[in-house]
C-alpha cells in the first residue's frame, strides 16, 4: 500500500532520500586548523634540527674513538717490538741460568697480551670505523 491508508489495494512505492549539509559558517576551524598545522611542521623542522645537531656529534665522537684506536695500535707496535727484545733478553739470561723458566714464561705471557690487546683494538678499530660509517649513512662494505 502507498500512503492512501484508505486504499487497500496494492501500488507501488518510492521514496528517495538525499541529504545535504553546509555549514556557512565555520567559526575559526579553518584557521585553527591551519595554526595546528604550521606548528606541527615547525615541531618537525625543530625534530629535523636536533636530530643532525646530535648526528654531527654523534660523527665527531666516532671520529675521536677511530683516531684513539689508530693512536693506541701504533703504541701496541711498539710495545710488541720492546717485549720481543725482552723476551730475546730473557731467553738469553735462561739459557745462562740467571733467572728461573717461570720468569721466561711471564715475560713470554706479557709478549702475547700484547699481542692480544693489540689484535682486540684492531678488532674494535674495525667496529668504530663501521659505525662511523652508519653515521654518515654510507654503504656498509661486506667482507666473505
Amino acid at each position: 500500500p502507498g500512503l492512501n491508508m484508505l486504499d487497500n489495494s496494492f501500488h507501488d512505492f518510492y521514496m528517495i532520500g538525499l541529504k545535504a549539509t553546509w555549514n556557512a559558517f565555520d567559526w575559526g576551524t579553518l584557521r585553527a586548523k591551519q595554526k595546528a598545522l604550521a606548528l606541527t611542521q615547525e615541531i618537525i623542522e625543530n625534530e629535523k634540527e636536533t636530530f643532525r645537531f646530535n648526528n654531527e656529534m654523534q660523527v665527531k665522537d666516532a671520529e675521536a674513538e677511530i683516531s684513539k684506536l689508530q693512536e693506541l695500535l701504533i703504541a701496541d707496535r711498539e710495545i710488541i717490538i720492546l717485549r720481543e727484545k725482552v723476551l730475546k733478553s730473557t731467553a738469553s739470561q735462561l739459557k745462562n741460568g740467571v733467572i728461573t723458566s717461570s720468569q721466561f714464561l711471564t715475560e713470554f705471557n706479557h709478549l702475547y697480551e700484547s699481542r692480544i690487546n693489540q689484535q682486540s683494538h684492531e678488532i674494535q678499530l674495525d667496529l668504530a670505523r663501521a659505525n662511523y660509517n652508519v653515521l654518515k649513512g654510507e654503504p656498509q662494505k661486506t667482507s666473505k
